[in-house]
């Protein structure tokens, strides 16, 4: 939590600068593993190390939960690469307003408090506010929202009840808040 709100805390404030180009939206992306590298060698290195053994003669409800979950997040990826049309929320205001600032350059002013759409617009500003693929991978960035949210929802319920972390991430998955955040308002 406090290292996405620094996040968006240095984007709000390269758009109250006017420093909104590719540029600065690669620096910050490669900057930060740079800058913080014992902490994501660490991380590099835990996430090489971990392994799990799923207990049971054929693969058990672990297996099968963690199918259904990675289900659920795959059906929710294919609605943010829909080929069809999305509602006006979406487009006038969760990407219109990132798509703004990456056009201006700068600060706009309907995005003074520290909001979700600063990150929402490195999509645009990686990879161009006038491509299409901008435009995927700022929703992609929203999408990786709820994954994140998912894996933390598992690794609090692994960390304090030692076991059901994959049990607590789909329970979570399928709450309806969630799923319509997920897929029906992207």
């Amino acid at each position: 939590g406090l290292g996405i709100g620094g996040i968006v805390a240095v984007l709000w404030l390269l758009a109250v600068v006017g420093l909104v180009t590719p540029w600065s939206g690669w620096v910050l992306l490669l900057g930060i593993p740079v800058i913080c590298w014992k902490q994501a060698l660490a991380l590099w290195q835990r996430a090489r190390e971990t392994s799990f053994e799923l207990p049971s003669r054929f693969g058990g409800w672990p297996l099968v939960i963690g199918w259904a979950l990675i289900g659920l997040l795959a059906l929710n990826f294919l609605s943010v690469i829909r080929p069809f049309p999305i509602g006006w929320d979406d487009l006038g205001s969760y990407l219109n307003r990132p798509h703004l600032l990456v056009e201006y350059g700068g600060f706009i002013p309907k995005m003074a408090s520290f909001q979700w759409e600063y990150v929402t617009s490195l999509g645009f500003w990686i990879f161009g506010s006038e491509t299409e693929f901008g435009a995927v991978a700022s929703m992609l960035l929203n999408w990786m929202a709820g994954v994140v949210a998912v894996l933390a929802a598992i690794g609090v319920a692994r960390l304090v009840l030692k076991r059901g972390g994959l049990l607590t991430g789909f329970f979570y998955a399928l709450l309806p808040v969630v799923g319509h955040f997920s897929f029906a308002d992207m």
